[in-house]
């Protein structure tokens, strides 16, 4: 050697290749405000559903008013043979067989039991609707009014209390509809407050 110290060479290393910016993500385009997943969670739909059921709730209650009305008006009042009385999960019902004036022969059937109760082949008295002989009541009897109260309750809640949540969170189901829009994860009110503009602040 020529006096001078070797020197260890150093492996060679590669340059590492000059980092980039990862491609930005292709924008996701806006689902459809037609798809099921949007109305599912928009109050509107919600109010449609809850308005069509209160419709029926109250169209039944007040088919049954007009079912009594009708059967005062011109109801008729005959003797009945009874054929029996079936047992079923609910109330029992009764069961008979009358002639209208025309000749015809009913089978008509009542929850409605007298007391005491008939045996078969027994004389009882009930009135019937000549448009629907079939369904016959006792005298002054009729379609119950507990059902005609049950019914209009039960639209009353759908009305009153639901109505009343359902508008205190429309602009919160609102944002969760447009949130799944837009691919946006799901957010409470309170993150969704925390990020309103003050003076969109309710």
């Amino acid at each position: 050697m020529d006096g001078r110290r070797s020197r260890r060479r150093r492996p060679h290393r590669p340059r590492a290749a000059a980092r980039t910016a990862p491609a930005p993500r292709p924008e996701r385009q806006p689902r459809s405000r037609w798809r099921p997943g949007y109305w599912g969670r928009h109050p509107l739909f919600v109010a449609l559903l809850a308005g069509c059921g209160a419709a029926l709730v109250f169209h039944l209650a007040i088919g049954l008013l007009v079912d009594r009305a009708h059967l005062r008006e011109r109801g008729r009042t005959t003797r009945a043979v009874v054929e029996g009385i079936s047992e079923t999960r609910r109330k029992p019902v009764l069961e008979v067989r009358f002639s209208t004036p025309d000749g015809r022969s009913v089978h008509g059937r009542t929850v409605e039991l007298p007391e005491p109760r008939p045996s078969r082949g027994e004389l009882v008295t009930v009135v019937y609707d000549p448009a629907r002989p079939e369904e016959v009541y006792l005298p002054g009897g009729g379609p119950p009014l507990f059902v005609v109260a049950y019914l209009s309750t039960l639209g009353l809640v759908i009305v009153g209390p639901f109505g009343w949540h359902l508008r205190r969170t429309w602009r919160h189901r609102c944002d969760q509809a447009e949130d799944w829009r837009h691919h946006r994860p799901a957010r409470s009110p309170e993150e969704r407050r925390s990020h309103r503009p003050k003076g969109k602040r309710r």
